[in-house]
């Protein structure tokens, strides 16, 4: 910026300064001399902070101050988020249905996805199937001891088929758009985690079972939770050869599929009628027992208690290998327990109410989707 002299001796002539020409594209006379010629930075090159902020009252401290002056955040701490910025998602599934079957298809299925979509959309989109789900068994089996009509076990296959494929397209997405995080994949198993729930709900729907879907629900949860568990030691997610999320789910909406021809009451009829060569050995001394309890126990046997003691494997070899102490890693358990034992008395104590107060248990479902929901049915006298 050419700067001139303010002094009556030097002012500039008045053809000049009348001039369109503006005065840094003015050149000075030849009886103009300025005293000096400064040159200035332009405003967008200096320091943010020598800038003066015109939405601050002049009372509130700078940025700087107020970010200095803030309480940290002791939750997780500088260690942590540090930590947390350099994790990567490390997992291995040996599934063989998943390697030469699913894993060719969800490629495929990414493709369809915009990249602009982002894949915490895709997530959110899978958990809405499960609690859609969820829904059509609380308004066509609300005591989950009931028949619904034979589409609702249709309409649960092919959401819970919905949900596995969104949730594993997700990651391909956040692989595809270069947009994995942490965050992402805490959301994705913060759903899976209430998925867990709500398809047990859909899977007493079909199987009549009532109460005794809190037992299908712990048959879900505690392989999950394990499998994150292990997952904290070996910092790898690992899914052997037959696993829940492929094979278990897999199982769950052919089971659904497969009421839709038969029945919800196939599963709630003793195991000798559904299963007619059973019906050819004699067992005089084996009492009725509905299909679905055996269905139940023979998932606690060949699935949950082989994937509990190979996550326990593995962690003790982590631990070992670091010469840690075994009892602390499996103290990281007790808040699980706790947990399970907190459900478990509630629904003990729904069963006592059962034989206590017959007319009011009928209401336990719709109690309990009042408080977690807001859902309320009028015919419900205590709600």
């Amino acid at each position: 910026r050419l700067e001139y002299p303010t002094t009556p001796r030097h002012r500039i002539p008045t053809s000049l300064s009348a001039s369109p020409i503006s005065p840094r594209q003015a050149k000075p006379t030849n009886w103009v001399t300025p005293h000096r010629i400064a040159i200035q930075r332009p405003l967008e090159s200096l320091p943010s902070r020598a800038l003066p902020n015109p939405l601050r009252r002049p009372s509130e401290p700078p940025p700087a101050a107020a970010a200095a002056a803030a309480p940290e955040m002791v939750y997780i701490g500088a260690h942590g988020v540090e930590t947390l910025k350099r994790y990567r998602y490390s997992g291995q599934d040996h599934s063989v249905v998943a390697k030469y079957v699913l894993q060719p298809f969800w490629s495929r299925c990414v493709t369809l996805f915009p990249l602009w979509m982002p894949p915490n959309m895709i997530t959110l989109m899978g958990f809405m199937f499960l609690l859609t789900s969820s829904l059509l068994s609380y308004i066509y089996s609300p005591h989950l001891d009931t028949a619904p009509p034979r589409w609702v076990h249709l309409a649960h296959g092919i959401l819970l088929f919905l949900y596995q494929t969104f949730d594993a397209v997700d990651g391909k997405q956040a692989r595809r758009t270069s947009s994995s995080s942490p965050l992402g994949e805490l959301f994705d198993h913060g759903c899976d985690a209430l998925a867990c729930a709500f398809e047990a709900l859909a899977l007493g729907s079909t199987l009549m079972c009532g109460r005794l879907t809190f037992c299908y629900w712990v048959v879900a949860a505690v392989p999950f939770y394990l499998a994150t568990w292990e997952h904290y030691f070996t910092n790898t997610l690992i899914l052997p050869v037959i696993n829940g999320p492929t094979e278990g789910l897999m199982l769950i909406y052919v089971s659904h599929l497969f009421t839709f021809f038969t029945g919800a009451e196939w599963w709630a009829q003793d195991f000798r009628k559904s299963l007619p060569l059973i019906s050819l050995v004699p067992l005089p001394f084996v009492p009725e027992i509905p299909l679905y309890v055996i269905v139940l126990i023979l998932m606690i046997m060949f699935a949950v208690i082989p994937t509990v003691g190979s996550n326990i494997g593995n962690v003790q070899k982590v631990v070992d290998a670091r010469k840690g102490s075994m009892e602390l890693a499996l103290a990281m358990l007790l808040p699980f327990i706790a947990l399970l034992a907190g459900v478990a008395v509630w629904v003990l104590s729904l069963s006592f109410r059962y034989h206590e107060e017959p007319a009011t248990s009928a209401c336990d479902w719709n109690w309990f989707c009042f408080w977690i929901f807001g859902w309320k049915d009028d015919t419900c006298s205590f709600v």
